[in-house]
């Protein structure tokens, strides 16, 4: 079981990382009457995430998620609504004393997110998801896997205010509360049944988006996260209680209302120092 959480965590994690994208959406949405489409997407989310030799037992991860979804925009509301659906791969390893642990896994789940403009500079952002998962396990290459069942769920509150904006720039911070829940459930065989984890999180981000042409926008972001509560499942390794993140990204119309966009992110701090995120996407507007 010892990839279990670290794996699932990951699957999640593309999901949870969508405050600048809606806040984003808000900014570049024309005037609506009512509910309104106002955009379809696709995105691939890759990661591969590595832990330092000051762990015990060191886990590496390589996950790979495919995302779809939709941008209503909610005019009666003030507010812009986004759900997906993500399908996810994952592959890992690590060792300890007494094996070589390998795993595979794969994970289906939806989200929404909603950004509401309370003024002008001030905007709220609220989220909600589920990731159903199964991991197998195998031990020193043996033939037969260690089945584990995964489920998580989460929800996020965030606040944030543009502290700076101009023609083609603007400056914004964040703040958000994520709060985790997972629960697994083990082969028969193993020694214990099942367990749950509890994490909840606050995430202070600084973020920038500049107008490079009338086609391109580029982004930076530097975030701050603190694990508030840090409960992990039976025999995981404990997570990293402070780590910051830092993002860089770019859009790009390529033809009238088709967007492309790519963001790319590292670890800093922390037992996964280095280990890097990304994103690639097309977006299509109404």
């Amino acid at each position: 079981m010892a990839l279990a959480g670290m794996a699932l965590g990951f699957l999640a994690s593309p999901a949870i990382a969508q405050d600048s994208s809606v806040y984003l959406a808000t900014q570049e949405m024309e005037p609506a009457q009512a509910f309104e489409l106002y955009g379809v997407f696709s995105e691939l989310n890759f990661s591969s995430i590595s832990q330092d030799n000051s762990v015990s037992h060191p886990v590496s991860s390589r996950n790979i998620g495919l995302r779809v979804g939709a941008i209503v925009v909610a005019a009666p509301l003030n507010s812009v609504i986004v759900p997906s659906v993500t399908v996810n791969g994952i592959s890992g390893s690590t060792t300890n004393p007494f094996a070589t642990i390998d795993t595979t896994g794969r994970a289906v789940g939806a989200d929404v997110f909603a950004s509401y403009a309370l003024t002008e500079k001030i905007d709220l952002t609220a989220g909600a998801g589920i990731s159903i998962g199964r991991n197998e396990l195998t031990f020193n290459g043996g033939a037969v896997p260690s089945i584990t069942n995964l489920q998580t769920y989460f929800a996020s509150l965030g606040l944030g205010y543009v502290l700076y904006q101009s023609e083609g720039m603007t400056v914004r911070l964040s703040d958000r509360l994520t709060f985790g829940y997972t629960h697994a459930d083990y082969d028969p065989l193993n020694s214990v049944d099942e367990s749950s984890a509890r994490t909840l999180e606050n995430r202070l981000s600084l973020s920038a988006f500049y107008d490079l042409t009338d086609a391109t926008t580029l982004d930076a972001d530097i975030s701050l996260v603190n694990l508030i509560v840090a409960q992990q499942l039976e025999a995981e390794n404990p997570p990293d209680r402070m780590y910051g993140l830092v993002s860089l990204g770019i859009s790009h119309e390529v033809a009238d209302n088709i967007d492309i966009y790519g963001r790319g992110s590292i670890v800093a701090g922390g037992t996964r120092t280095g280990s890097v995120l990304g994103q690639i996407g097309i977006r299509t507007r109404f």
